[in-house]
């Protein structure tokens, strides 16, 4: 979502040595700057008064908004209705909402109604439907089972254990100490991401992300037995130490 300042002025100016007939004042903001957020948020305040029958969440620059409903038309009509009142609002405090990173999507388990294409608009453009959306890093799914989250984390903490894999060995690498750190640091949080909601999953789904820190405890513990052993093969008069 972008958003615009008034329109740009110009100012006669002089500074230091240099003379500068004129100085011209760009709307907009740069990227990065202290004041983006609070100037955000003083723009988009108030956006939530505008939706009346249905139910809008705002975090950041994130808008989404959504109905409960049995007749799908109704709920059309509905989010047409507030998404029009929202592009008012939009164009009267010059924010600039982008259809192209837009999009809807239909939660159901009625499997007639997984290829339903709702026709909802912004800006007179018909928004793009996913199965998949991802909202504030969480991937939902049209299933409402939290399989297409699970699966993204079993593969993003997958590939982390790989670093696991390569600072540790048998006869040289990290300790356990070590290793049990950066798994909590780098690989826990991967796998804890979005648990609230992900709790209602199902067993199956759980127990894929269970396998992946069973993966790192035997890494860990592999390590810690390689040293025990190696101290016990350091005591003196035992025979069996070569």
């Amino acid at each position: 979502m972008d958003f615009k300042l008034p329109e740009q002025q110009i100012f006669p100016s002089q500074m230091s040595k240099w003379h500068l007939q004129h100085l011209q004042v760009i709307p907009g903001y740069t990227t990065g700057s202290v004041l983006s957020p609070n100037l955000f948020s003083l723009f988009v305040d108030g956006m939530e008064k505008m939706v009346s029958s249905c139910n809008i969440g705002l975090f950041a620059d994130n808008v989404v908004i959504w109905k409960n409903d049995k007749d799908v038309i109704k709920i059309e009509n509905s989010l047409n209705e507030n998404m029009a009142a929202i592009q008012s609002f939009s164009e009267e405090h010059k924010l600039n909402f982008n259809p192209a990173k837009s999009f809807t999507c239909i939660f159901t388990t009625n499997r007639h109604m997984f290829n339903l294409q709702p026709k909802i608009y912004l800006k007179g453009y018909l928004l793009e439907t996913t199965k998949s959306p991802t909202y504030l890093g969480f991937t939902l799914d049209t299933e409402i089972n939290c399989g297409k989250h699970i699966a993204k984390l079993v593969e993003k903490g997958r590939k982390r254990l790989q670093l696991l894999k390569f600072i540790s060995g048998r006869d040289w690498g990290a300790n356990s100490g070590t290793l049990r750190m950066t798994y909590t640091a780098l690989i826990r949080p991967v796998l804890e991401y979005g648990y609230q909601v992900y709790q209602v999953a199902s067993q199956t789904n759980l127990n894929k992300l269970e396998r992946v820190q069973l993966s790192a405890a035997r890494i860990i513990t592999v390590s810690e037995a390689a040293v025990r052993k190696l101290l016990f093969c350091m005591r003196p008069n035992f025979s069996l130490c070569p």
